[in-house]
C-alpha cells in the first residue's frame, strides 16, 4: 500500500525498459479489497510482502494463511509468487508448510539471499524472501 515502493516499482521497469501498460501496481490492502484486486487476474507474478505485524491490520502469523489459500484465484497457470516475511518469530518452514498445506500447487524452488549490507548472525529471524512457481498437475 506504500506510495513510495509502488513508485521505486514503476521506476525499476522504467529503468529496465519494460512496458507498464499491462502492469498494475495496485496500492490496496489485500484481505480488505480481494474482490478489486480478483478482478484483473489472472497474474503471472504475485508479490507479498505484507508487514510482520501492523495493528489492527495484518499479523503475520494468521493473516498469511488468509491469502495463501485463496492464491489460486489470483494465480495463472505458471504463476510466481514472491513471498516475503520478515518476522523474526516465524521461520522459513513456517511459509513452506503454508504452501504444502494451503496452495499444493505452488512449489518451493528457493529463498533469496539477502543484501550483505544487512548482515545477520541467524537467517531464520531476518528477512525471508521465498519463491514458489504454480504447477498444475
Amino acid at each position: 500500500m506504500s506510495k513510495g515502493a509502488l513508485s521505486v516499482g514503476r521506476e525499476n521497469h522504467r529503468i529496465n525498459n519494460l512496458d507498464t501498460s499491462k502492469v498494475k501496481f495496485l496500492p490496496y490492502n489485500i484481505l480488505k479489497s480481494w474482490s478489486r484486486i480478483k478482478k484483473f487476474a489472472p497474474y503471472d507474478i504475485i508479490i507479498i510482502d505484507p508487514p510482520s505485524f501492523q495493528k489492527g491490520s495484518f499479523a503475520a502469523s494468521k493473516d498469511y494463511e488468509k491469502i495463501i489459500k485463496r492464491l489460486n484465484e489470483l494465480a495463472s497457470p505458471t504463476c510466481t509468487v514472491l513471498s516475503c516475511l520478515n518476522a523474526p518469530e516465524l521461520d522459513t518452514t513456517f511459509m513452506k508448510d503454508l504452501f504444502a498445506n494451503l496452495a499444493p500447487e505452488f512449489k518451493y524452488e528457493k529463498r533469496l539471499d539477502n543484501l550483505e549490507t544487512f548482515p545477520t548472525n541467524n537467517d531464520e529471524k531476518t528477512l525471508k524472501n521465498m519463491v514458489f512457481k504454480r504447477q498444475i498437475i
